[in-house]
């Protein structure tokens, strides 16, 4: 007898917990319904109305809050009349279920609908793919205002690229000096980097505006010349002010 009343107690429970959960998802579901249904017709009734804006503005505010607050505080009241159990498993999906919907319906699909519009042209007809993306982030304006803006977020952050750089690039010297014959198949690899040293310093590979300026001009100048660029180019117009008077740290 014992056994069998516990199968039934373990059978009312689950068909307890089934209950509760359609009991779930209609308040989830009904309560947002119902509220959109309610606020979308007391806009069109005001859209269509002939009085001055800014009463048509203060009725919808009232008729959008207090909509919505009644129809919390009959789903409530209902909710509450439920035994205590039932109570306290619906009651919290009577206020998560429709923030959920309304998050969903003006914050998640209007994202999805943009997205789909931007895979189209301008007339919305012919499917172009990411095309709209790449032709937005390849032009020069847009990535200096993205640079731009990053920049003055992160005042640091060009120096701090440089150093990188700078300190990467001492990290291959150490490695030319100690290993290069082992990665660089030149018979006399110890002999070239000597010589380049005596020739061009120690740092053969500057980095900065000042010991590359005149390289920098040049490329500039023949790019034009040459048909590769529509205009001559400056440093001052190609590099960010920030960055003009970068110099790496003697090692």
């Amino acid at each position: 007898m014992t056994q069998l009343d516990a199968v039934d107690e373990r059978d009312i429970g689950a068909g307890a917990r089934i209950v509760a959960w359609i009991g779930r998802l209609f308040l989830a579901v009904i309560i947002p319904l119902i509220a959109f249904a309610v606020i979308y017709a007391g806009f069109i009734f005001l859209r269509d109305s002939d009085a001055p804006r800014w009463v048509i503005a203060v009725v919808a505010i009232i008729w959008g809050v207090g909509g919505v607050a009644l129809l919390y505080w009959v789903f409530n009241s209902i909710v509450e009349r439920l035994p205590g159990e039932w109570s306290g498993r619906m009651q919290p999906f009577v206020f998560v279920g429709p923030a959920m919907a309304i998050l969903i319906w003006y914050l998640a699909l209007p994202v999805l609908r943009t997205f789909r519009l931007s895979l189209f042209d301008r007339d919305g007809q012919e499917f172009i793919g990411l095309a709209n993306y790449a032709a937005v982030f390849t032009q020069d304006l847009l990535q200096v205002a993205i640079r731009n803006n990053l920049i003055d977020q992160h005042p640091w952050l060009p120096k701090a690229v440089f150093n990188a750089y700078s300190q990467a690039k001492q990290l291959m010297y150490d490695h030319l000096k100690k290993l290069a014959w082992v990665t660089i198949s030149l018979p006399w690899i110890a002999q070239e980097i000597e010589e380049t040293r005596e020739l061009m310093g120690d740092n053969f590979w500057p980095y900065g505006i000042k010991p590359n300026r005149k390289a920098l001009e040049a490329l500039f100048q023949y790019s034009y010349e040459q048909g590769l660029a529509s205009k001559k180019l400056t440093i001052e117009e190609l590099f960010h002010p920030s960055s003009l008077k970068f110099e790496e740290d003697k090692h």
